[in-house]
């Protein structure tokens, strides 16, 4: 089996684990909003602080393993792939224990002193107990990822863990939902995700406890690999988490709840490359220890285009309906949200869909490249944040996420010309822009004059519809270049999903 057939055959797992994933995360998210704005926002503000936390805690460890679980796949070095795991599971755990004890009892002093919320406190104390939990549970994870076993990490991470969450804030809700409650559902959910993570690996990946093959010390290469990552990391989480904060700070925690359902709804865009990369990413670096780089480029180039072809959807949907979408789904009181939604759409969406480019550092090991240009994302998002958040509040904090995310897209490509030389934009893309555009201006036509997307029945129609009107004008231009052509051949001969005049098409 070809590297893009692994990529395809694996492709039907991301989407419908990703489908799943986004589908209860929404849930989970509808369901809380219910609390109320400002609850909702108090959560949110917590969860800041410690994905913040926990970007410090991972030591950029999560990526050592996945580089070098990988790569001394490549070399068949089973000992260094079992001493790369054991060192990253101690490390991180030993990290994320000592700054989950000081956020326990520095909670009080951060609630008072710099948001003025005694409940917060509260808040902080629960969520203090997730931070190894996490930590652990990410790395042990992307072990998982390094065998390219991405079924198992979509069973964990996207379907348990949201699983969890839903069922149990649903039984919440029965009982009386309350904001100390979900964080108690938030802790619990990811230890029962760590369990089924740490069952997997142990049990059907790579056997750490059970194996008998002895573990070499790796702890130098994965150390030098992974302390730049330290602070792109929290770098990283700067980026997504300071603007939730710096709103905290200046504004209310009912600024943080309204911007904390613009905020995830436009990280939908994340979900297919995020899947995607998560597949591919191994399989880049175990060709790249090969020296293999036709074939490189070939997975690099056709993977990029076809997250392009079909994040691009998403982004046109949100661009044309924010206000029904977060309507619909959160209930009009939200509604105020929808144009930092289509600002954070922007430029996430550039960011996301040309995602390989950021793993470049990982996979030629410069992660110091890395830590340049998340640095740079995040001290240009802290300043833009300070100068936007004060004045014009959650439009400002788009503004900022969204330049931020601009500027670290554009080094990234840079730096990705730079060291791989492979340009993986096409003049093919022309066309695919040309397709949205057009499919763009008939949906509008008919949600105007047709359909009034003013349910979530109405909705899933409309977007159903753009899709098949989007596929079929991608055909007339003639979008798909053969490298597409094969890729779409094999996902039809996988599912069995065959419809005759695409076939005429190909």
């Amino acid at each position: 089996m070809s590297n893009l057939d692994k990529i395809v055959s694996g492709a039907s797992i991301v989407f419908i684990g990703m489908i799943i994933s986004k589908l209860l995360s929404y849930v989970y998210r509808l369901i809380i909003a219910r609390i109320g704005v400002s609850e909702y926002g108090l959560f949110s503000l917590g969860l800041g602080i410690i994905g913040i936390i926990i970007g410090i805690s991972l030591f950029g460890l999560q990526r050592g393993v996945l580089r070098y679980v990988s790569y001394y796949r490549g070399k068949e070095d089973l000992g260094s792939v079992k001493g790369a795991i054991v060192y990253s599971l101690k490390i991180s755990f030993m990290i994320s224990f000592v700054l989950g004890i000081l956020l326990f009892l520095l909670s009080d002093f951060i609630a008072l002193n710099y948001f003025n919320n005694t409940n917060l406190s509260f808040i902080l104390k629960i969520l203090a107990i997730v931070i190894p939990i996490n930590v652990i549970n990410e790395v042990s994870l992307h072990a998982i990822l390094g065998f390219q076993k991405i079924k198992y990490v979509v069973i964990s991470k996207n379907i348990i863990l949201n699983l969890v969450k839903v069922l149990l804030t649903l039984i919440l809700l029965y009982f009386s939902i309350s904001i100390i409650g979900i964080a108690v559902v938030y802790v619990i959910s990811f230890l029962i995700s760590l369990i089924f993570s740490l069952y997997f690996l142990e049990r059907k990946v790579f056997p750490i406890i059970r194996s008998k093959i002895k573990s070499i010390y790796v702890g130098k290469e994965i150390f030098s690999f992974s302390w730049p990552l330290v602070f792109s990391s929290f770098a990283m989480m700067i980026m997504g988490w300071s603007d939730t904060i710096m709103i905290g700070l200046f504004k209310t925690v009912r600024e943080v709840g309204l911007y904390n359902i613009a905020l995830p709804t436009a990280q939908i865009l994340y979900t297919i490359p995020q899947g995607l990369a998560f597949l591919v990413v191994p399989t880049l670096t175990y060709l790249f220890s090969k020296k293999d780089m036709n074939e490189f480029k070939l997975v690099y180039k056709s993977t990029t285009k076809w997250i392009f072809i079909i994040n691009i959807i998403l982004f046109s949907i949100f661009i044309l309906f924010p206000k029904e979408i977060i309507t619909i789904l959160f209930g009009a009181e939200y509604s105020i949200a929808s144009s930092s939604l289509v600002i954070l759409s922007m430029g996430l969406f550039l960011n996301y869909s040309f995602i390989l480019t950021n793993y470049i550092p990982t996979v030629t090991n410069r992660t110091k490249l890395e830590l340049l240009n998340i640095s740079s994302g995040a001290i240009l998002n802290i300043i833009l944040n300070i100068i936007l958040i004060p004045k014009y509040g959650i439009i400002g904090a788009a503004v900022a996420t969204s330049i931020s995310f601009l500027l670290t897209s554009v080094l990234y490509f840079i730096e990705g010309l730079w060291i791989i030389k492979i340009n993986p934009l096409k003049l093919s893309y022309i066309k695919v822009i040309i397709s949205i555009i057009i499919t763009s201006l008939l949906i509008k036509f008919i949600s105007q004059n047709f359909i009034n997307v003013n349910n979530i029945i109405n909705l899933l129609i409309i977007s159903i519809l753009f899709v098949i009107l989007y596929f079929i004008i991608l055909m007339i231009t003639k979008s798909f270049e053969r490298e597409d052509k094969d890729v779409l051949s094999k996902i039809m001969k996988k599912t069995g999903f065959k419809i005759s005049f695409i076939e005429r098409f190909l």
